[in-house]
């Protein structure tokens, strides 16, 4: 055939060199489109080149041009470089927010350790909350769960953006670390390695791709046993490449609980699974439209001017996806023996913040927790109670481990039977709040709570004490001076 070929008689064509080159770019615009894709989607980049559940095709994804062009911008951006953590003034700290606590006695748990999730969701700000009236539900299908279960909005998000409260919670580090030099290294004492060492499988799930500020390789170096997100997901869910709304952020995140409650079911160990949504985030993914924009009150549209249908409705879908969730869980026998814990990484940008009145609420993010009856034992349920991320995991401890040391930095059991006084507080980077008032980084005033229902201000102020005029600066330099006692200090 090969013989045949070569003696083929093919007439000849003289081109000029004009069309040569216009052949060649021609061609050249086309290979170059065939490698990017279509442009309404975005290229291959840092964030989201992990496409296969094998790993090593991931790798042959990128040539050695993109992995050193990632390389050298990741180094370039790369200013973090920690010193040791100054002993003495870590213990002089530690005197006023305690390094290390303990959990008390709780035999049942210890007997039966119960599944745990965490879920923090995408932008589940409690400011759109409040803009809730008449026929404008935005909890959706979430309301009963509200209503049965526990939930404290008297909380803020340790920081303002998704991957600083990722990592805030999740590692108890108020640095963003896997972009840097240090994405290797091992942080002792964190919730992963505490229930780990008490028999659990952990897994972190997203409907996001894990890749995105290389979240899942650094859960892989804090010991994770698996990482699962949108490339599995789009596998295992044929139907969700409907709702995978931008190849930069994933797939609809009914599909991740459709996964979490598959991993749960099949579960023959204690699972904690800690997971990421990311569908409330523009580009907003097309979503079951429940307010129109003529449904909308006149009001809100000077609340949020820009993508008003469609902050509101992906809101409301987000809601509604984990709410159906949580219904399926409590009609199954998952119930009796799964934990569930919700917050948000963040407010919801789109919609204006009043410095008059939403100094705190502005910030706030709720605190949701479903706990079945028997793993309850002795608590008291104080809704107004303040708090903040810091106060999740203590929370659960409490509920799910039996005299086992923790990292405490100042948080507390939300449901504990007498108030602590001293922790009462919740932390932001911007804000922070107490029993007394709210008080913004950037002033050195206080302001009174409008009431006792919410995060809403007055604009009534009062002058600060010393202890309060340097509580934000002094806790912040103890969060920082425990990552490095962790990060730097243990190592040596």
């Amino acid at each position: 055939m090969n013989t045949k070929i070569l003696r083929l008689k093919l007439p000849t064509f003289n081109v000029k060199l004009p069309m040569i080159l216009s052949l060649l770019l021609i061609f050249l615009a086309l290979y170059v489109l065939a490698l990017r894709g279509h442009f309404s989607y975005v290229a291959m980049r840092a964030g989201n080149y992990r496409f296969s559940k094998i790993e090593s095709f991931n790798s042959l994804a990128l040539n050695p041009l993109m992995s050193f062009s990632f390389a050298l911008r990741d180094y370039q951006k790369d200013s973090l470089d920690l010193k040791p953590a100054n002993m003495e003034r870590l213990e002089e700290l530690s005197k006023i927010f305690p390094l290390f606590s303990t959990t008390p006695k709780n035999d049942f748990a210890l007997k039966n350790p119960p599944h745990i999730m965490v879920n923090l969701m995408e932008s589940f700000g409690t400011q759109m909350l409040s803009l809730q009236e008449g026929n404008l539900n935005l909890l959706g299908e979430l309301a009963q769960h509200f209503e049965e279960d526990f939930v404290w909005t008297h909380f803020l998000p340790c920081q303002n953006g998704t991957a600083s409260s990722f990592f805030c919670l999740f590692f108890q580090s108020p640095i963003v670390l896997s972009k840097s030099k240090y994405k290797e290294h091992y942080l002792p004492f964190i919730p992963i390695e505490v229930y780990k060492q008490q028999g659990y499988r952990v897994i972190f799930l997203t409907a996001g791709n894990s890749t995105w500020s290389d979240l899942g390789f650094f859960m892989k170096a804090q010991g994770a046993d698996e990482i699962i997100d949108e490339v599995a997901l789009l596998q295992d869910y044929p139907n969700s490449s409907k709702i995978h709304f931008h190849s930069h952020y994933g797939v609809g995140d009914e599909f991740m609980y459709q996964k979490a409650l598959e991993l749960l079911s099949s579960a023959k160990e204690p699972l904690l699974i800690l997971t990421l949504s990311v569908s409330n985030h523009p580009p907003y993914p097309k979503v079951p439209i429940l307010f129109s924009k003529e449904q909308i009150p006149l009001e809100i549209f000077n609340k949020i001017p820009k993508n008003t249908s469609a902050i509101l409705n992906t809101y409301v879908y987000a809601n509604n996806e984990f709410a159906r969730f949580l219904s399926k869980v409590k009609q199954s026998e998952l119930k009796d023996k799964l934990i569930i814990a919700a917050t948000g990484d963040h407010r919801v940008r789109g919609v204006a913040m009043d410095f008059n009145t939403e100094k705190a609420l502005a910030y706030g993010v709720p605190f949701y927790l479903y706990v079945p009856k028997a793993y309850q034992g002795e608590i008291v349920y104080d809704k107004t109670r303040i708090g903040s991320h810091k106060d999740i995991f203590p929370t659960l401890y409490a509920l799910t481990l039996s005299e086992t040391r923790f990292l405490h930095l100042g948080g507390r059991n939300l449901l504990e039977t007498q108030e602590n006084d001293k922790f009462a507080f919740g932390f932001n980077a911007e804000v922070w709040i107490d029993n007394e008032g709210i008080y913004p980084r950037s002033s050195n005033l206080g302001y009174k709570y409008k009431d006792n229902q919410s995060l809403l201000s007055t604009e009534e102020s009062f002058a600060l004490d010393e202890e309060h005029l340097e509580f934000h600066k002094i806790y912040q330099e103890f969060l920082e001076l425990q990552l490095r006692y962790k990060l730097l200090n243990l190592a040596q």
